[in-house]
């Protein structure tokens, strides 16, 4: 699949509603820096066989970005669930909701759990 494709693909995706504007900017963003630097890449491999060393920095600044993320996101978005971008879209709100609530409720009974052993520890001392 080329960029191309994708890039048509999330354009319909944000026509239709399938997925919020903001995402798709987002991905048509990182789709354009990609093709850029791949066009730099190119440009400087045909002129004289390597990469300038300020091409060569630009690809390592490229490559912390992409990296910083999980392999199913390029969208820097602080996500509940799985972190993966299509939870944002696809599962009901109030199922979010409920599972970080209970999440909540499981953590302070474990630490509620956790003070009561340490408090009868230190009776025993």
């Amino acid at each position: 699949m080329s960029y191309d494709a994708i890039a048509r693909l999330v354009e319909f995706k944000g026509e239709y509603g399938v997925l919020p504007a903001a995402f798709c900017r987002a991905i048509l963003g990182t789709i354009d820096e990609t093709r850029q630097l791949l066009g730099e890449m190119e440009r400087a491999l045909l002129l004289d066989g390597t990469l300038p060393a300020a091409l060569r920095d630009d690809i390592r600044s490229y490559n912390r970005k992409i990296l910083a993320y999980s392999s199913d996101q390029i969208i820097p978005v602080r996500r509940p669930f799985g972190g993966r971008w299509f939870d944002d879209v696809t599962v009901p709100p109030r199922m979010i909701e409920d599972c970080l609530a209970s999440r909540s409720s499981a953590r302070s009974s474990r630490e509620g759990a956790e003070r009561d052993a340490q408090s009868s520890a230190v009776g025993h001392f």
